[in-house]
């Protein structure tokens, strides 16, 4: 009987100490939380300005794709239009991966 009980309090102060031990990384953990978290409202931040940036553009680039076809050109008549098209739906592609936009 007395040694089930030593063993049984041999579990607890194991547990304390390792508790006690892990309580001494509370503060190294909070600071890396605290980073953490303003990196995430950074990137939150970052993807509502990308996402109004993008709808910016996107509205740019259809007015200019649409004055270029009424005045009865092609891509290839406006250099670097067929090139800033391209580009676009590859930023416009990752930021849909990356959930900037939707």
């Amino acid at each position: 009987m007395e040694n089930k009980f030593y063993n049984e309090l041999s579990k607890f102060k194991k547990a304390e100490k390792v508790e006690l031990a892990s309580a001494k990384d509370i503060s190294k953990y909070e600071s890396k939380l605290k980073t953490l978290s303003k990196e995430i409202d950074k990137i939150d931040s970052f993807k509502k300005e990308a996402a109004s940036e993008m709808l910016t553009i996107v509205k740019w680039l259809n007015d200019l794709k649409a004055g270029v076809l009424k005045m009865g050109l092609s891509y290839k008549d406006v250099k670097g239009l067929k090139e800033i098209n391209d580009l676009y739906y590859k930023v416009n592609s990752k930021a849909r991966d990356s959930k900037i936009i939707k």
